[in-house]
């Protein structure tokens, strides 16, 4: 008995070294169960036991991994909208068009008999209702993409949601069998965590 201990100890300890780089992973200790008798004390075998783990901070993770990627989405497409109406310094941009705009109609309401000055505010017109047009078309891109985005992360949810009640169906039943469960709950946290990514 004393050496099937010491074999699952050993076993633990090289489960450790092997998995050190898998992702979720928590280091396992092997827990000795000892009968004590008048003859002595005598182990009468154990379990595997996750002691690495606090449940609050792993709580703490999900939650920051979870407001991580809503900040980074967010982040993300305020960026493509900033560059869907374009820098200031450009001439191009939507604010520079509405200038030359503004600056054509100035020259007008001086010269409004020049020929030359009427035709300069419809082409600068022209220029921001062609910006308009643009930056609008490119929010209606934005907005398909995010849709085609959370289509596919629904159904990727669905997928790890389904995968997590397997997971927890396997769980009791090797608890209530008396079987170890620390690398199921290792893989449980993992989905865990990808689904606070998501959400």
């Amino acid at each position: 008995t004393g050496l099937r201990a010491t074999e699952a100890e050993i076993s633990v300890a090289g489960s450790n070294v092997t998995n050190a780089d898998k992702d979720g992973y928590t280091r396992k200790t092997y827990d000795n169960r000892y009968f004590t008798s008048a003859a002595g004390t005598v182990p009468i075998g154990g379990s595997i036991q996750s002691e690495i783990l606090d449940p609050y901070l792993l709580e703490a993770v999900i939650e920051d991994t979870s407001d991580a990627n809503y900040s980074t989405t967010i982040s993300d497409y305020l960026s493509r909208y900033v560059d869907s109406i374009g820098d200031l310094d450009n001439e191009t941009s939507i604010s520079a068009t509405m200038d030359q705009l503004t600056a054509a109609f100035d020259q007008l309401s001086v010269t409004p008999e020049d020929s030359g000055a009427k035709g300069n505010v419809v082409t600068n017109a022209q220029n921001v209702a062609a910006s308009l047009r643009e930056m609008a078309d490119n929010i209606q891109d934005l907005r398909a993409q995010a849709d085609l985005e959370i289509t596919q992360m629904v159904l990727n949810i669905n997928d790890i949601l389904a995968t997590l009640e397997d997971l927890n169906v396997q769980i009791s039943q090797a608890s209530a069998n008396g079987s170890n469960t620390a690398d199921l709950n290792d893989e449980r946290n993992v989905y865990t965590e990808e689904l606070a990514s998501m959400i």
